[in-house]
């Protein structure tokens, strides 16, 4: 009964392969296209990939940009040491940091 059953799933199955042949070429221009297709989709998922990863590059490096500009002009602004052992205490720079801060 067994054989029986294989020799009818194999006869069946020569059968839908003839059917599908007169569709074969058809069937492998879709493949190909597809393939094509992924390939192209690929590549440009990568590009978007490294144009968005230099955009926040750019990004980042703009922003300690800004960082540097804006610690140099508040270096300029800050009050000379005070004479005598060159170093200014906490509270005199805290002060200073206030009196900047007022200016603006």
């Amino acid at each position: 009964v067994e054989a029986v059953r294989e020799n009818i799933k194999l006869k069946n199955q020569r059968r839908q392969t003839i059917t599908n042949l007169n569709m074969a070429p058809y069937e492998e221009i879709l493949e190909r296209w597809g393939r094509s297709l992924r390939k192209l989709l690929m590549v440009s998922s990568e590009k978007t990939q490294k144009a968005r990863s230099r955009n926040l590059f750019d990004k980042c490096a703009d922003d300690s940009r800004r960082s540097e500009s804006t610690t140099s002009v508040e270096s300029t602004d800050s009050v000379p040491p005070a004479p005598g052992n060159g170093i200014l205490k906490k509270t005199d720079s805290i002060n200073a940091q206030t009196k900047n801060v007022l200016r603006m």
